[in-house]
């Protein structure tokens, strides 16, 4: 599948705020980082040799396919100043070390996380690379479908344990709805 749109979903949008984990995205706002991302893989695409030109400091790009038919990876040169996400555990930081039970959402299983928490006078180092994710805007519609339903499915069954009736009583939230101004959506960085 060819890359042609770019867009960021609901989702990435945590990777431009100061809170929760993860990447973090400061020097740009989420549109200025899209409009960064489709303009360096366009130029990339075209194999334009302008790419090492553009006023955004991306000067490469490489596209793999993901695990997933419908999943591609960029990776590119950090142009956006992000810091590593992850950092070689060795003696000198196991002070730092911290550990806990997390889930990203409240229906999701916890899992044994562990992070470092480094203290004020370490820095953690800019990223060489930005290693983007990208979903196929089919594969993000159909997930989205299958949350629909399930939230559905879960809400008609909730009010049978109550012993409610459930005929004549439809489900509060509208269906999802379908992205559409785009070919791929961001999901990580």
């Amino acid at each position: 599948m060819e890359i042609k749109n770019i867009k960021l979903l609901d989702f990435t949008l945590r990777h431009f705020g100061r809170k929760g984990a993860g990447t973090k995205i400061l020097k740009y706002s989420p549109e200025e980082f899209g409009k960064i991302l489709n303009e360096s893989v366009e130029s990339f695409l075209r194999h334009d040799d302008s790419l090492s030109f553009l006023s955004n400091g991306c000067t490469s790009v490489k596209i793999f396919d993901g695990e997933f038919s419908f999943s591609k990876i960029l990776v590119m040169n950090n142009w956006t100043e992000s810091r590593i996400g992850s950092m070689k555990i060795e003696p000198s930081i196991y002070p730092f070390i911290r550990h806990g039970y997390s889930s990203r959402v409240d229906k999701e299983l916890k899992v044994l996380s562990r992070w470092i928490e480094l203290p004020s006078p370490f820095r953690v180092p800019v990223a060489k690379n930005l290693i983007v994710i990208l979903y196929s805007i089919e594969q993000l519609n159909e997930e989205a479908m299958a949350g629909w339903k399930s939230r559905k499915k879960e809400f008609f069954e909730e009010l049978e344990k109550k012993g409610e009736r459930v005929s004549g009583i439809k489900f509060p939230e509208l269906q999802p709805k379908s992205i559409t101004d785009g070919d791929w959506g961001m999901t990580l960085v």
